[in-house]
């Protein structure tokens, strides 16, 4: 599988799931975050190449920035 990052209530309690998603998928990484599961809060990343997950950090900032983005577009539409 290569390089494995877990975080939760239960360091792998998030790993079955991440193991489906990227199974199903045939993802070269797969990231799943969870907030206010069943289990607690916690994420869990698996890669094939653990290369790509040292762009993980910068992906995830730039997918923030976009969502950060999006939503004050959507605010000002709201507000007019």
């Amino acid at each position: 599988m290569g390089a494995e990052m877990t975080k939760g209530r239960d360091e792998d309690v998030y790993d079955d799931l991440t193991t489906y998603v990227r199974e199903r998928s045939g993802g070269d990484l797969v990231a799943v975050m969870v907030i206010g599961g069943e289990h607690g809060s916690g994420f869990s990343v698996q890669t094939s190449d653990p290369v790509i997950a040292l762009n993980l950090p910068s992906m995830l900032r730039s997918i923030a920035d976009e969502m950060e983005h999006a939503t004050m577009r959507g605010r000002r539409k709201i507000g007019r």
